[in-house]
């Protein structure tokens, strides 16, 4: 099968095309190859290459930046995709593209169904949501997939982001080159951006300190993960052939229990199983780099935040305390509650679990 993989150089397109490569040729496509803006233009190049499915990975993903040019936002989150959707209708061949939990209202604590009605607040999740429908009003053989909190390896396109798991690490990593470096010279060195759920308030005694949002309930989704779904979402045709399949109650299941049966096109959510805050996000971050090296009378205060590494680890001397949103007055508005519930697909796996193995994968 001829895969066609736009945003191929993106967090999650880099993974798509290892993941679909194993099995199929894959054609990657990322800014320098194609504009998707363009109708004719990537009409033509589509229909020229013929693929027999189109995964879209590219997106405008500045959240707060996209209340200051919601037109570019939107014409890449939403325009677009109704652009990518023709194509793929006129071929007759599927078409997925991914979403974000940011198109519910963030009012529902026990989390959102695929089915639930969006509610964008932001000029971000309102161009998310005019891509879903995009693709909807455009395409009848579509996957919307919804994903939140995207992690891992850094993709190497133009305008690509770091994680909030990779800003955590190198915001720590800093202030040691920082401490150690300023007992040589008094110049400041210059710090990573700090995520803008979490903010530096100061540093005491060689202790840095690191304010971050204890609310803003979610699912990170680890961008391997987020492929395979992607992968084991389509007919079990396009599955490689040493895969064995067990039948059981109608459904076909891998040896991994990993759904083998095609699935009806529609919505679903492939954000990894749990869910937390962006201050229980850096707690796990922190924690797991630090279990080698941490010692046993470590003491943890409730009252003041968490302290880790306390005598080693990639954290040492960084203290983590948790605030309200309130604290964080930022452009774009943020759902308070926005838990991706996976209804259609075997459970992912626990964010915690992934989340190691990116961990003890690029980081240890």
């Amino acid at each position: 099968m001829k895969v066609l993989i736009i945003g191929a150089r993106g967090m999650l397109g880099q993974e798509l095309v290892k993941v679909f490569s194993a099995a199929h040729e894959v054609v990657a496509w990322d800014k320098d190859n194609c504009d998707i803006t363009k109708k004719d233009e990537i009409h033509g190049q589509i229909f020229s290459l013929h693929p027999e499915l189109i995964i879209n990975a590219a997106a405008y993903n500045d959240v707060d930046g996209a209340e200051k040019e919601p037109k570019k936002a939107n014409l890449i989150n939403g325009i677009a995709v109704g652009f990518l959707a023709e194509a793929a209708e006129k071929l007759s061949i599927p078409i997925i593209h991914y979403s974000s939990d940011y198109v519910f209202r963030g009012d529902k604590i026990e989390g959102y169904a695929e089915d639930d009605t969006p509610d964008p607040q932001s000029a971000y999740a309102k161009s998310k949501f005019a891509g879903e429908q995009e693709l909807r009003n455009n395409c009848s053989k579509f996957y919307l997939i919804r994903l939140s909190r995207l992690f891992g390896k850094m993709g190497n396109g133009e305008g690509v982001k770091k994680s909030f798991v990779d800003k955590m690490i190198e915001l720590s990593a800093s202030h040691h080159r920082e401490s150690d470096s300023l007992k040589l010279s008094a110049k400041p060195l210059l710090t990573p951006p700090i995520p803008t759920e979490a903010s530096e308030q100061g540093e005491i005694e060689g202790v840095k300190e690191f304010k971050l949002i204890d609310e803003e309930l979610s699912s990170p989704t680890y961008a391997p993960d987020a492929a395979k779904l992607t992968f084991e979402i389509i007919n079990p045709s396009i599955f490689p052939r040493n895969v064995n399949l067990n039948k059981r109650d109608g459904i076909l299941f891998g040896k991994d229990g990993g759904v083998k049966k095609q699935m009806p096109f529609g919505i679903y959510h492939g954000a990894n199983s749990g869910a937390c805050t962006w201050y229980g996000f850096a707690q796990e971050i922190f924690k797991i780099l630090n279990l080698p090296t941490f010692p046993r009378g470590i003491n943890f205060s409730e009252k003041d935040g968490m302290v880790f590494g306390k005598g080693g680890g990639i954290n040492k001397n960084v203290i983590l305390k948790p605030v309200s949103a309130a604290e964080f007055p930022r452009p774009a508005a943020r759902p308070k509650y926005s838990i991706l519930l996976n209804t259609k697909l075997p459970k992912q796996r626990d964010w915690k679990e992934a989340l190691r193995d990116y961990l003890t994968s690029f980081h240890s």
